[in-house]
């Protein structure tokens, strides 16, 4: 019995020895498994490492091949018997998968098939892997069951108490193999939810040893240093980092590995040699004996931040310069009107320096009958929906100076909201200077016109006084060229009477300009309204330029739409301004040319006069000036000659008389091109018939 009891008790501790091995070598299984997946997991895009998924497998392949070492003939029969021998199967299946993936893991590494079919054949692997795993521990657990009952019940036949402590004992190595599993699967799902975490933060996260040699990287580093995990490890801190960044970080890492948390800002170049500016923190990681193992490395880039910084600075420093050079005041107060900041402006306007004032109320700027004024003012537009209110839509306001003198001032006030409170921002303008400048510009105005109304008054008392003599001087002269009283034998006389004339005619054409323009600025120029007939005009004025025409032999056109356009006008200054633009044209268009004159009614209803010719045309930059009275452009050989000299006052009678009609007068002019001018009546001088 005695002999009976030690076989059934070795045969019991080999039973449960067995059954503690394979449960080792299953848990193993499950745990190189784990890693297989999970490297084929983080393989995602990135170029795959043949090396690690061949490890992997080998280390798969060895714990079913050791369980099948473990089953002998005993194990196999009764596994039969049990109907649970396909756990053999399910080993013999995961040795012939792995070598089936080594040989494609073969094939690979000799080129002879893509990453594609490598990937392929891994996750072919992975799936039966892990449906074979899931097969197997029922097998197992119903072999297990019936050895260990089959053990109690042969212990209590005879050997019950060795039996007893050998079932004790088979089930604390199963109840701690659980446990161990159970926390294995635990540590594993917490790695993989910190690994998640620490890879999704925006940031550089990293351990290093005490010997410098990188242990752990998350993602953002090593997309930052583009480098794999596996390289990372086999690479120094300062291969990593670069000699230069390592350099300026020397000491801090020194420090660290002493035991003291670092702080420091590095610049760092990253992959694409974009230079990077970052806030680094060192935490040194100690043992229980509180001796340094390593540190923690957090990273953090302010390259974007730094930017965004002296981008503020920059615009601080403009807003700073502005403030200071500008002449308006900027004065902003909180919502009970306490100033908070005064600009060098409002310093010059009101005499106060910043540093005095600041935190005085702004009633202090104000006399103080406005005091209260200004209160009902500031309350009303904080309640209202205006954000600022512009200095043209308001009054001017009396200003108070540090030394009492009160001064007129228009203001600009804005409402600004910031997070926690409201300021008021006002723009002072002192008017103590443009009012001077207004009121001496208005006597000054005055003075001119009064000096103008003057200089046309004696202008036209001249010219009428002039007109006189010259009048008789003009007709002698041409008695004596006519030789009215008697034949003047000397011919020189006769030539002499005849310079005579036309001197005088051309002196009193000047007169009569000048009479003109005068008349005009004194408004002593009578305005008589009538219905003209714009044929009937245009045709008087060329019966009185067709000599002069003639002599040039230039050419008279009329091109007239409509032979019953009427406008109502004045018809003597219509006269003169058509008078003198053919006057003009003729006397700057050279021998040949040709001179149109066209009436016609455009799309809104307005009667247009226009005086076309080929003569030398004007300087676009003297178009402008033409029209001033006096204005005589000088820079062309034909106008320089004294034969086409004038007063230069055509022009400004002509578009002076237009303003009269309230009418537009446009010059279009090219050098060498002609001249076009055009006068555009306003639609109500317009007459339908």
């Amino acid at each position: 019995m005695i002999i009976l009891s030690g076989l059934l008790g070795v045969f019991g501790a080999l039973q449960i020895n067995k059954s503690s091995t394979l449960h080792k070598l299953n848990f193993l299984h499950v745990k190189y498994n784990q890693d297989f997946f999970e490297h084929l997991h983080e393989h995602d895009n990135t170029t795959i490492n043949s090396s690690i998924f061949r490890q992997d497998l080998i280390m798969i392949r060895a714990q079913p091949m050791d369980c099948l070492k473990e089953l002998g003939t005993f194990e196999r029969t009764l596994m039969k018997s049990l109907g649970t021998y396909q756990a053999v199967e399910l080993c013999e299946n995961d040795v012939a998968l792995a070598n089936q993936t080594l040989l494609f893991i073969d094939e690979f590494e000799q080129e002879n098939i893509s990453e594609a079919e490598l990937v392929t054949a891994l996750t072919k692997a992975k799936d039966g892997f892990q449906s074979n795993s899931e097969q197997f521990q029922p097998l197992v657990d119903k072999t297990l069951n019936f050895v260990l009952n089959f053990v109690f019940i042969s212990l209590i036949s005879g050997l019950g108490g060795i039996l007893i402590v050998s079932i004790f004992l088979t089930k604390s190595i199963e109840g701690d193999y659980q446990k161990i599993s159970d926390a294995e699967k635990e540590v594993s799902a917490s790695e993989a939810l910190l690994k998640l975490i620490i890879n999704s933060v925006p940031a550089g996260i990293n351990y290093v040893d005490k010997d410098e040699n990188f242990v752990f990287a998350n993602d953002w580093y090593l997309t930052n240093r583009k480098i794999s995990e596996k390289e990372l490890k086999t690479k120094s801190l300062e291969e990593v980092v670069g000699k230069g960044a390592y350099k300026e970080a020397r000491q801090n890492i020194k420090d660290a590995l002493a035991g003291d948390v670092v702080n420091f800002e590095n610049i760092i170049y990253d992959s694409n040699d974009s230079q990077m500016i970052i806030v680094v923190k060192y935490i040194p990681h100690k043992d229980e004996n509180g001796e340094v193992c390593g540190f923690v490395a957090l990273i953090q880039d302010i390259t974007a931040q730094n930017e965004r910084e002296k981008s503020l600075l920059r615009a601080e420093k403009k807003l700073h310069s502005i403030l200071r050079l500008a002449p308006e005041g900027f004065v902003a107060t909180d919502i009970e009107g306490n100033i908070q900041h005064f600009s060098t402006g409002a310093e010059r306007i009101f005499g106060h320096t910043e540093k005095e004032i600041t935190g005085n109320n702004i009633n202090l700027l104000l006399p103080d009958r406005l005091h209260s004024v200004h209160i009902n003012h500031m309350k009303k537009f904080h309640k209202s929906d205006m954000d600022s209110i512009e200095m043209d839509s308001r009054q001017p306001i009396r200003g108070l100076r540090k030394d009492g003198t009160t001064f007129e001032m228009i203001a600009s006030v804005a409402k600004v909201q910031l997070e926690d409170e409201t300021l008021f921002i006002a723009v002072l303008l002192d008017m103590t200077q443009q009012n001077k400048a207004r009121v001496e510009l208005e006597r000054a105005k005055e003075q001119a016109e009064l000096a103008n109304l003057a200089k046309s008054k004696f202008l036209a008392n001249m010219s009428h006084e002039l007109r006189t003599p010259l009048n008789a001087i003009i007709g002698y002269s041409q008695m004596i060229h006519g030789q009215f009283l008697g034949e003047i034998k000397e011919e020189k006389y006769v030539e002499y009477a005849q310079i005579i004339t036309e001197s005088g005619d051309h002196l009193l054409n000047i007169i009569s300009d000048i009479l003109d323009i005068s008349k005009i600025e004194a408004g002593e120029v009578p305005f008589n309204e009538a219905t003209l007939n714009m044929e009937e005009i245009v045709s008087e004025c060329f019966k009185m330029v067709t000599s002069l025409a003639e002599k040039k032999y230039i050419q008279l056109k009329q091109e007239i739409s409509n032979k019953k356009l009427l406008l109502k006008a004045d018809k003597v200054q219509i006269n003169q301004i058509l008078l003198n633009l053919l006057s003009n044209a003729l006397k700057f268009t050279s021998e040949g040319g040709i001179i149109t004159t066209a009436i016609f009614l455009d799309a809104h209803d307005r009667i247009c006069l226009n005086v076309t010719d080929t003569g030398i045309g004007i300087p676009q930059e003297d178009i402008p000036k033409i029209t001033e009275p006096f204005v005589l452009v000088q820079n062309d050989p034909l106008i320089r000659d004294n034969q086409q000299q004038g007063t230069g006052l055509g022009l400004s009678i002509c578009k002076k008389l237009s303003d009269n009609h309230n009418a537009q007068f446009i010059i279009e002019s090219e050098m060498g091109n002609g001249t076009i001018i055009t006068i555009i009546f306003p639609p109500e001088r317009t007459i339908s018939v």
